[in-house]
């Protein structure tokens, strides 16, 4: 396929809102929610909390919650946020909190399987603004007033163009690609493509809460982090050691991975929810 047809079709993604394009700012390590709904009122907590600028991806599922998502706050706001703010939802009627304590897998690093090593590899290659680490740098210094009006114009439209960011901040276009760059290879803001995995043949999206003895913490954590079928996994506190999200093509698919996954050798038991509907991903909100 040409450079002309891919920009074609690529194109016609974004204009049809198929892929979005959505710019992460990486902070603090951040916290899992629950929540558990009041009668009727899912859509309205999701909504809700969906709007709020902490949240980084928010889904309504089946299972003992409602709600399951991220919220990324520095340790010294988590109090004043778990308590005061998330406690006040409307329409939630409990609302349950877990510090996450490391990132075992990434979107950033997921593959879904479509592409082979070399051509994965060639698009890399030709990516400017690939983050070139796997571990983000959480708990960084805050930035300075330039780079966080970069950031700020990013998380409003990830497809600003330089012209456009170097209005915003006051600057020449150079000196904005320059500082983009750096906060690229940084790992203070990546990049997303941001989309709905059922256009990848994938539409179930499972949730898995493993509860592990300690002394088996390090060989799951081994074992999930090595999969790169994984979209995401956390290492939190709670009785559930750690989560995972999955994107499978069928029921037998998952059934299929919770027998057969080298994860699951030392996991003392699961807990097993299937998103419902994403109310946000990678900071990017859906209607719900």
């Amino acid at each position: 396929m040409n450079e002309r047809t891919v920009a074609r079709k690529g194109q016609d993604l974004l204009s049809r809102g198929v892929v979005r394009v959505s710019v992460v700012s990486v902070g603090a390590r951040g916290s899992l929610v629950e929540v558990v709904a009041e009668r009727g009122a899912m859509r309205m907590a999701a909504k809700y909390l969906a709007a709020r600028q902490e949240v980084l991806w928010l889904h309504m599922t089946t299972g003992p919650q409602d709600l399951l998502g991220e919220v990324n706050v520095p340790d010294w706001e988590l109090a004043d946020v778990v308590i005061d703010e998330l406690q006040a939802v409307p329409g939630t009627q409990a609302v349950r909190t877990y510090p996450i304590l490391d990132y075992l897998r990434l979107a950033k690093d997921w593959d879904p399987g479509l592409l082979s090593a070399e051509e994965r590899t060639a698009l890399d290659e030709q990516n400017e603004f690939r983050t070139p680490f796997y571990e983000m740098g959480f708990d960084a210094p805050a930035l300075d007033p330039m780079d966080r009006r970069i950031g700020e114009e990013l998380a409003r439209n990830g497809r600003a163009t330089f012209v456009d960011l170097g209005r915003a901040a006051g600057v020449s276009e150079s000196t904005v690609r320059r500082r983009v760059a750096r906060l690229v290879s940084t790992g203070r803001i990546a990049f997303r493509a941001v989309f709905d995995p059922k256009h990848l043949g994938l539409p179930l999206t499972a949730v898995l809460k493993l509860s592990v003895a300690p002394v088996h913490l390090t060989s799951v954590c081994a074992a999930v982090a090595g999969d790169s079928r994984i979209r995401n996994a956390l290492v939190l506190t709670g009785s559930a050691a750690v989560l995972v999200q999955v994107d499978v093509t069928t029921r037998r698919d998952l059934l299929d991975l919770l027998a057969t996954h080298p994860m699951m050798e030392h996991v003392g038991s699961v807990e097993t929810s299937v998103v419902l509907q994403s109310a946000k991903r990678s900071r990017t909100q859906f209607d719900v």
